[in-house]
């Protein structure tokens, strides 16, 4: 465990009854200090995490499932919800459930029909990311902006939020909230 060594000057390392650990993000340890002013880090064991990404040493880092959801974030704003639906088999898994507030949709084919009133509405249209993404565990969220030309000329703006669930790197769940400005 070399990991473990090398973080054994930096924070204190906590083990009970297992042998492999899982660092927990300073949020919900605490942030604790000890009175030596090492960082504490707690640990749970991976069997116990369910889900993540392991290095050679069993250990799960957060920050790494953070930056892949972020990422295939920015991927769904910047390049599917932007007009390049080719990626929408990598972003989506089969199993997808989008929930709108007026119906659900399943799986990449029910996304891209829920999608196609939008192209058809709009002459032109782009989204931009505002706020985030922001990332926990399996969770990734954010705040976009769209505006479009309808082919009538009229130029519209509107918002919405969004939250997706990531399982095995693609995302599994959607819930969004839009309104126009």
């Amino acid at each position: 465990m070399e990991l473990r060594r090398a973080l054994q000057g930096l924070v204190e390392v906590k083990q009970d009854r297992f042998d492999r650990f899982h660092p927990v993000s300073l949020a919900s340890s605490g942030g604790k200090f000890t009175s030596e002013g090492q960082m504490v880090v707690n640990f749970l064991p991976l069997d116990e995490v369910g889900a993540g990404v392991a290095d050679g040493d069993g250990w799960w880092f957060a920050a790494e499932m953070t930056s892949e959801a972020k990422a295939l974030y920015r991927q769904w704003i910047d390049e599917m919800w932007n007009g390049d639906h080719s990626v929408a088999n990598e972003l989506v898994a089969d199993n997808f459930v989008g929930h709108w507030p007026d119906r659900d949709v399943h799986g990449v084919r029910g996304l891209l029909e829920a999608m196609v009133p939008l192209s058809e509405m709009f002459e032109s249209i782009s989204f931009e990311i505002e706020v985030g993404p922001i990332s926990e565990d399996d969770m990734v969220a954010g705040r976009w902006r769209g505006q479009g030309t309808t082919s009538g000329g009229e130029s519209m703006t509107f918002i919405g939020n969004d939250l997706l669930r990531i399982a095995d790197g693609q995302f599994v769940e959607y819930w969004v909230a839009t309104q126009p400005v």
